[in-house]
């Protein structure tokens, strides 16, 4: 294991990452995410992370303004706009039983639309 001065390990050589306490979120920038991803891409790891996202039901809160920006993103692109993923987050379809989950959202003060990529979808 690699040591810093004073005997110390530096947190890159430890296998323990330092965890959040708490229950509070955290707010990250899209920027932030997306470097993640990259570098879970650069290592191989999507098949993994998608299976641990899947297996644990992991989710993110997104803001309204972040969602729109990320829909006129894909707009402004033909290829993206072709793409399943991307039709679907642009003009998201409701399945029967999703009005339920979209009124009590909109109760909720999150907007009666879905953004296409989240539970409504």
């Amino acid at each position: 294991m690699a040591q810093k001065r004073g005997g110390k390990a530096s947190p890159a050589s430890t296998a323990q990452p330092t965890l959040m306490r708490g229950r509070k979120s955290i707010d990250i920038e899209v920027a932030a995410i997306i470097e993640i991803l990259a570098m879970i891409r650069q290592h191989r790891q999507e098949a993994k992370l998608l299976d641990l996202a899947r297996a644990e039901a992991l989710s993110v809160s997104v803001p309204p303004a972040t969602v729109n920006a990320l829909k006129n993103f894909v707009a402004s692109h033909a290829k993206m706009r072709e793409d399943p993923l991307g039709a679907r987050i642009m003009h998201p379809v409701r399945r029967p039983g999703v009005a339920m989950v979209a009124a009590a959202a909109a109760a909720a003060g999150a907007g009666d639309e879905c953004c296409g990529i989240g539970h409504g979808r």
